[in-house]
């Protein structure tokens, strides 16, 4: 990644980098980190990766298959991330929508292009409120939309479009389980200093603990958290967490945003 003007004004060429003495703990999925912790490593920071949840591909079954059958010919779909466009094209290759595209934010957009599928975004903020904010759900009643994403994910989009009078379904294609933290994976955040932790799911944050001995835990909630949204940093209080920062959104640049504001 190419350095920024910013990351260049907060240092000189003999200074320290912007994000060196931070240690910084992400929580993506293995194989989704890589670029995210080779970035930090650049900006100075200390780094790594506990993936606390495991996505899967759901089996396949005629009741799957039915729902993305149905994607195809709705008036729209929605993808909720770029796994749920991973495993979608897992289960059906030759899936192809008719109607509108949405992804909730510019990664799962990516995924789709990397198809050939041109998909809309929201232009501020990538949930599924700010997705009912676009012009195209203000008047739905009648329409199809199937949202595609994980097993046990939030339905806000579905519920508020069911009550829009819209024909609203969601199809899940992946589902998450709790991933297995090594020894290696335990000392590494052991041995960080001040850690600050990255969350951007409400499951990851549910998780994490069950995974670590209670002396991690209590050095984890004494630490820095930053969260993605609003949502996140209230249910990170009542995890016991006490150091809480917001960004702006779950994408990588608005985390590094925060990040390097937090230095």
């Amino acid at each position: 990644m190419t350095q920024t003007g910013d990351d260049q004004q907060r240092r000189s060429p003999a200074g320290p980098l912007p994000l060196s003495g931070c240690a910084v703990v992400l929580t993506r999925p293995a194989g989704s980190e890589t670029e995210a912790l080779a970035d930090l490593r650049r900006l100075g920071a200390e780094a790594c990766n506990l993936p606390v949840i495991d996505l899967q591909p759901l089996p396949i079954s005629q009741a799957l298959l039915t729902g993305l059958e149905a994607a195809e010919l709705a008036d729209a779909v929605v993808f909720a991330s770029p796994a749920a466009v991973q495993f979608c094209f897992l289960h059906k290759a030759d899936f192809a929508p008719r109607g509108s595209v949405f992804a909730q934010g510019p990664g799962t957009q990516q995924a789709l292009a990397a198809r050939a599928i041109a998909a809309l975004v929201p232009t501020a903020g990538f949930t599924s409120e700010d997705l009912l904010e676009l012009p195209w759900f203000q008047q739905v009643a009648g329409k199809s939309v199937v949202r595609i994403g994980g097993r046990g994910g939030r339905e806000e989009l579905v519920e508020t479009l069911l009550a829009r009078r819209a024909k609203a379904q969601a199809v899940a294609v992946y589902e998450r389980q709790t991933a297995y933290l090594g020894p290696s994976q335990i000392q590494a955040l052991a041995s960080m200093v001040d850690p600050l932790l990255v969350i951007t799911s409400a499951e990851t944050l549910h998780s994490l603990p069950g995974l670590l001995p209670e002396k991690l835990r209590q050095h984890l909630r004494a630490g820095r958290i930053l969260v993605s949204s609003p949502r996140l940093a209230h249910l990170a209080q009542h995890a016991g967490f006490a150091r809480i920062s917001v960004a702006a959104s779950a994408v990588w640049a608005d985390l590094r945003a925060s990040l390097l504001g937090l230095a």
